[in-house]
């Protein structure tokens, strides 16, 4: 099953209420193997997060075939960023509010790296060239 995820920002914040990225097409597909969780994230959507700045992200949910999904790829801008939220729904239903991973090293717990960090450009690649593996989220591609 594939499921298309589209951004949208219902409540903003901004002092005139626009978002810059209201032109842009922000929807991401995924693969979802699990027939019954692709019907329990179908049936619980939409999916609003409040990011406590006076703005609110909306995540909405469509199941797609294989042919509109490789053309929704074709089209997309990405997710603004928030691939996390994606992430979250897909693990739990529901958008969380995301902390800290912890990752290991060598198999070994080692610490904490916020999201801020994982996030940064390159952050990934270089976590994976030091055999490092991040818990909690899983990104699955």
């Amino acid at each position: 099953m594939f499921l298309a995820f589209t951004l949208s920002m219902p409540r903003r914040g901004s002092f005139n209420h626009k978002w810059l990225g209201d032109s842009h097409n922000y929807v991401q597909v995924r693969h979802v193997p699990d027939e019954a969780n692709g019907r329990k994230i179908l049936a619980g959507q939409p999916f609003d997060y409040d990011l406590g700045d006076g703005w609110v992200a909306r995540v909405s949910v469509r199941r797609v075939g294989r042919r509109k999904a490789e053309r929704i790829r074709r089209v997309s801008v990405g997710f603004d960023g928030y691939d996390w939220m994606i992430d979250s729904i897909l693990l739990h239903s529901n958008i969380r509010k995301p902390s800290e991973y912890l990752i290991r090293v060598h198999g070994r717990a080692r610490a904490y790296v916020s999201d801020a960090l994982i996030r940064e450009e390159g952050a990934r690649p270089a976590m994976r060239a030091h055999n490092v593996r991040m818990l909690g989220y899983p990104h699955k591609h």
